[in-house]
């Protein structure tokens, strides 16, 4: 099927004599769609990511067809696409709207059986010269990262809060040009092993003391214009 790049609805329900049918590259990379509407129509194939793909999309119907693979995660593909509006000098790949979200580069998903959903577990875009802000929000989207990894860039501006990302486990965010943190920007992380935000021009000493939750992982090391939590 050819779609016109301008479609913005697209309503086949209940089509019952439709052919067996998937989706088509262009449908894939139309960013204007906002409803879609495809219950009973025969579709088969693996689950979009969805909300990757249609940046826009406010409704989909996908009942009584024959999709397989595991469902997407809103919250998370919504923040990536705000992470690539925000940072700049990205790989190719996360700006081709064919490419799932946890086939970027950098990006690292699990599944989990027990829903049949994936998480996104782990970013790693160290070394990129990407430069830019990192958008806020980032501990209500991405509430399963384990790994994040954002040292030896460009990067500027405060830093969002990671307040409740309790499955954090290490933080890098070392060489960069981050220029303030929030009040709570460290609270409840429980797992939290390595901190690293080392050659940044911040003193942040008197805010990590009463912000880092206690726990047997961490260690501390301040120095001057440095600041080093993680492993000794």
């Amino acid at each position: 099927m050819d779609w016109c790049e301008n479609l913005e609805l697209l309503e086949l329900s209940y089509n019952t004599k439709l052919s067996p049918w998937t989706f088509s590259n262009n449908l894939n990379s139309n960013s204007r769609l906002t409803v879609i509407i495809l219950e009973t129509t025969n579709l088969i194939g693996s689950l979009l990511d969805i909300f990757d793909s249609f940046p826009v999309l406010k409704t989909f119907y996908l009942s009584e067809n024959n999709l397989k693979g595991v469902l997407p995660n809103h919250k998370e593909a919504v923040y990536l696409l705000k992470f690539r509006k925000a940072i700049h000098n990205l790989p190719s790949n996360w700006f081709d709207n064919n490419t799932i979200m946890c086939k970027r580069v950098g990006v690292v998903c699990c599944y989990f059986p027990a829903t049949n959903s994936r998480y996104l577990e782990k970013i790693e875009l160290n070394s990129r010269r990407l430069n830019g802000t990192i958008p806020l929000n980032i501990y209500k989207s991405l509430v399963n990262l384990r790994f994040l990894n954002l040292g030896n860039n460009f990067l500027s501006g405060p830093l969002p809060s990671f307040s409740g990302l309790s499955y954090l486990q290490s933080l890098y965010l070392s060489q960069n040009n981050f220029t303030s943190i929030p009040h709570d920007c460290f609270r409840g992380l429980e797992n939290l092993e390595l901190l690293d935000l080392s050659y940044n021009t911040l003193d942040l000493s008197h805010q990590l003391e009463y912000q880092l939750t206690p726990n047997r992982h961490h260690t501390r090391d301040y120095k001057p214009h440095r600041l080093l939590v993680g492993y000794l």
